[in-house]
């Protein structure tokens, strides 16, 4: 296809009159020539003389959302002017009037902006029309076919009849493709868009057969399965078709363009065909699958329309590395999963070769428009923290959705793909029964992309043959539409018969053609003969070989990371010390005195330094790391501020920078308000980023429940499902301050029912120690697992909730910790907590002078430190009575998912463990300050004292 990344080159007219007032041919190319004369950039004194009248010079002045307008009244005054000067003879009278030129250009932006809305961009008669604009008809401005009007670069000359123009606008915009660009605010691109639109688009003969190969590929892939693997889902593709020829030309245009890698993301539409005729993966593969020939690839292995697959693309000149993304069924949550992982791949360029990473996710049509994740990831697009330089989105749209056919009860706008124009991103209409103009959304899209680097939708609105999976009777809901759709021919079949028509082949060849392609398809052989499975070793690739997920041996193992304290308290210094010019807030410069004194070893270390000086370490040992959130640099509570702001000038410094090594990446940023979003896009980069610290932190451990479905989807058992490591940290606060329901548990019973298999990591540490090592022991031990911890907030600056250097220097993180002040053979009763309601034990223990009581702390509720806990209770010989106390309602925290565990060792003594806290409770916490107060001190006392068990459960 004649096409290039390039901005396309102006005709012959464009380039000898790019200046001539008649190319104002819309507002923004005015509003554009207007801007540069207020620079002083203006390349033709036409313009200036144009813009530079007196009587308009204080209009002038007005900010540019207030000079719209006016432009076009200047405009049109002096077009009059030039058209009754320079009009050809021929001109009617009637085409001198005043409003005539002005008319013109209404008419013509109106096709600019609006033609998309008169395409032809159904494959139904019996879809739901979609809203067409009066405005494009010449009539609705009073213009006359035999008109001579400016022709504003619609024909390339300069002036035309209204007829001429018409016959133009109606071939290039009532096609069976259109540009919806009415909303994009820059100027810049809504020109590109309408310029390589209005640009005819040729396909060679060789393109249009690999187009037919590929729709043949297609169908036979589908047909073959529907007749073989009789009522099996497959969520197919037929009606969109165009799909694969689409993602084909994305991939062999991109490997031509310096794209070196491609990650795609899609639902299970059509997903199978993705896998066989665009990824490589082979049709005896899959019909292995289909059989119950199944090797899975987790320990518990996923569906056929779930998997993911890898491989490279490999050209004369060059190779790109294909990614298709597992995913489970919830429609649109890969999206953010895969922005993640595009992003960091990128981070391992340089900035200026980011953009050869291309994201590519395929969208349902009711997804995409009824999905929140959507919009948040769609917010990503251009956030510093986020941001993938463009993804190519292409929404496979059936106009049905799930079972609804009525666009409006599917969305409360016109187009599924509304939710884009939020962002301004261009987007692309076009029927997917006609292949050739798909191909051209394909080429303007991946043009955009690389052009400049944002967002941009492709709507390939097809149909489905199908029910929403091969046994359902779509009839039953959709009778008319689906009569229509029995007897409508296949994509295959009508492009077939254009290449017919257009005498590019004939029958034979055309028949031959297919019998080689079912030929493949029925032998199992892969049907993309670029497809290579090589591994490719560069930097944009970090080896996962020295990784492992399935270590029981190193999940146990005590790891200890000692480093000299002399060292430990260098890097104190370092972190606590301000830049010469640096002037920091008040509070800041009182913090960081006494960070310094930490650092000293004058001081005991606090939650927020113990932290910093984690992170400081990892960094020097050559580790990346990533810290996102909604408040991350200064820390909701207060307390992190490894970024601080300078008073005076609002510069940040960010105070980890300086221990960055072997040009590992350091990213630390406050993330936009999603948590789904967010936290998917985090667990993506994850799964491509072994090396790197990273942490994602709710803003009160109680949001994470709006990113629920990514904890059970991804994070929880994405191992087990596809064999997919994470090493993923979560901070979520937790604690009952008596800050309300919403603002107290995380709701830590979630987590513990999600564990199994050793799949996840939960701790709740109590100590600035604690969270040093188990952020070293994330990182240095070979393991990779997500990490969930419960992490303090009235704890920050609890002032027995500290430790010294030493502790920081020579210690390990503890899954247990043992009471060391108890006399063991004197105990008679352990409580046995998690969290900071250990620090109000030790203080009642103190006051009811309890000395018979050892509180022992378990801050690593999963893996459960079985052989630890045992031991502990052996060390009591004198124990006869058990207790497990927590803050939390019975019904939640840790009691009911590990009370197996607890009461385990106590049953051959006879020792019935008992529960203290709060009674069962629909909701996590009181909302009255007062009355939280009130049940926590009942439920500290009755740790010590007892109470009288109910049943109510």
């Amino acid at each position: 296809m004649k096409s290039d990344l390039d901005p396309l080159p102006r005709s012959s007219y464009q380039q000898k009159s790019e200046d001539s007032f008649l190319q104002a041919g819309d507002s923004s190319w005015l509003e554009s020539k207007y801007e540069d004369f207020l620079s002083g950039e203006t390349s033709s004194n036409d313009w200036n003389d144009f813009f530079a009248t007196e009587s308009h010079q204080e209009k002038i002045k007005k900010p540019p959302e207030l000079y719209s307008s006016y432009l076009h009244e200047l405009y049109i005054a002096k077009s009059k002017k030039w058209f009754q000067q320079n009009r050809p003879t021929a001109t009617p009278a009637s085409s001198t009037n005043s409003n005539l030129v002005a008319k013109a250009t209404q008419w013509i932006d109106a096709y600019r902006r609006y033609g998309y809305q008169n395409a032809t961009i159904s494959p139904l008669a019996s879809s739901h029309p979609y809203p067409s604009n009066t405005q494009l008809s010449p009539n609705h401005w009073g213009l006359q076919a035999s008109m001579q009007i400016p022709s504003f670069g619609v024909v390339p000359k300069e002036t035309a009849t209204v007829a001429e123009i018409a016959k133009q606008l109606e071939k290039t915009y009532h096609g069976s493709i259109g540009i919806e660009i009415d909303h994009v605010r820059n100027q810049e691109e809504q020109r590109w868009m309408t310029e390589h639109f209005e640009k005819p688009v040729t396909l060679t003969v060789s393109e249009q057969l690999q187009i037919f190969n590929k729709l043949l590929y297609t169908e036979l892939l589908e047909r073959h399965i529907h007749n073989n693997f009789v009522g099996q889902k497959r969520f197919s593709l037929e009606g969109t078709d165009s799909l694969i020829p689409l993602l084909d030309y994305l991939i062999r245009q991109g490997n031509q363009k310096g794209i070196e890698d491609i990650l795609i993301g899609m639902a299970h539409r059509g997903r199978l065909n993705v896998l066989i005729n665009i990824m490589g993966k082979t049709p005896a593969q899959l019909f292995n699958e289909f059989a119950g020939k199944f090797e899975s690839v987790g320990v518990n292995g996923d569906v056929k329309y779930h998997l993911g697959f890898s491989s490279a693309f490999k050209s004369e000149s060059s190779v790109t590395h294909l990614a298709l993304a597992f995913n489970p069924s919830h429609l649109e949550i890969i999206t953010p999963v895969v922005l993640g992982s595009t992003r960091a791949r990128q981070d391992r360029l340089s900035s200026s070769d980011q953009w050869k990473i291309l994201p590519i996710t395929v969208h349902g049509d009711a997804a995409f428009s009824g999905q929140g994740v959507v919009m948040e990831s769609l917010n990503m697009s251009q956030t510093r923290g986020f941001g993938t330089k463009g993804t190519i989105h292409i929404i496979v749209n059936n106009q049905i959705g799930f079972t609804i056919d009525h666009p409006e009860d599917a969305r409360s706008t016109p187009y599924s793909s509304d939710p884009a124009r939020f962002i301004d991103a261009p987007i692309i209409h076009v029927n997917a029964d006609d292949p050739n103009r798909v191909i051209q959304a394909g080429a303007m899209a991946l043009a955009y992309r690389n052009t400049f680097h944002k967002d941009i939708v492709i709507d390939l609105v097809g149909y489905r043959r199908y029910g929403h999976n091969e046994a359902d009777d779509p009839t039953v809901t959709q009778p008319i539409k689906y009569g229509e759709i029995k007897n409508k021919p296949t994509v295959v079949s009508i492009y077939r018969q254009f290449l017919l028509e257009q005498n590019l082949f004939d029958e034979a060849k055309l028949d031959s053609i297919t019998q080689h392609c079912k030929s493949k398809i029925e032998s199992g052989e892969c049907t993309v003969d670029e497809i290579e499975y090589v591994a490719l070793n560069n930097k944009r690739f970090t080896t996962w070989k020295p990784y492992t997920g399935a270590s029981d041996t190193l999940l146990f193992e005590q790891f200890t990371n000692h480093i000299p304290v002399k060292e430990l308290s260098a890097l104190g210094t370092q972190l606590a010390t301000f830049p010469e010019a640096f002037t920091p807030h008040p509070q800041i410069k009182k913090l960081f005195a006494s960070r310094l004194a930490m650092a000293k070893g004058d001081q005991l270390v606090d939650w927020g330094f113990a932290e910093n000086l984690s992170y400081a370490t990892l960094l020097k040992k050559g580790y990346g790391m990533r810290l996102t959130g909604q408040d991350v640099k200064r820390g909701t509570f207060f307390h992190r501020h490894s970024i601080i702001i300078d008073y005076k000038t609002g510069a940040e410094y960010n105070c980890l920078e300086q221990f960055v090594q072997n040009n590992k990446k350091l990213s630390i940023y406050d993330s936009l308000l999603s948590e789904e979003a967010v936290l998917a896009f985090e667990y993506g980069y994850s799964t491509a980023e072994p090396e790197t610290l990273l942490i994602w932190e709710a803003q009160f451990g109680d949001f994470a429940n709006g990113a629920q479905v990514v904890f059970d989807q991804f994070i929880s058992s994405g191992e087990a499902k596809w064999a997919r490591l994470s090493g993923l940290v979560m901070f979520l606060p937790h604690g009952y301050e008596g800050q309300g329901p919403e603002h107290s548990s995380a709701r830590l019973e979630r987590y513990i029912q999600l564990c199994a298999q050793n799949n996840i990591q939960v701790a709740v540490p109590t100590t600035p120690a604690q969270i040093y090592h188990l952020l070293q022991r994330q990182m240095l031990r070979t393991l990779r697992k997500p990490l969930i911890v419960l992490t303090p907030k009235s704890l920050l600056r609890h002032p027995k909730a500290t430790n010294t250097l030493d502790e920081l220097a020579n210690g390990h993180f503890q899954t247990i910790i043992d009471d060391t002040t108890a006399a063991k053979k004197k105990v008679t009763k352990l409580i046995f907590c998690s969290g900071k309601i250990y620090y109000q034990l030790i203080e009642k223990r103190k006051e009811l002078e309890a000395n018979h009581v050892a509180i022992i702390r378990i801050e690593q509720l999963y893996p459960f430190p079985k052989k630890e806990y045992v031991s502990i209770i052996k060390s009591y010989p004198s124990c006869n009575s058990a207790i497990w106390c927590q803050e939390e309602p019975k019904n939640q925290g840790a009691w009911y998912n590990i009370r197996h565990r607890l009461t385990a060792p106590f049953e051959p003594m006879n020792i019935t463990m008992e529960y203290t806290g709060r009674p069962i409770s629909a909701s996590p916490a009181v909302g009255l300050g007062s009355l939280h107060q009130k049940e926590q001190e009942t439920l500290v006392l009755e740790a010590f004292q007892g109470h009288e068990e109910t049943d109510e459960e």
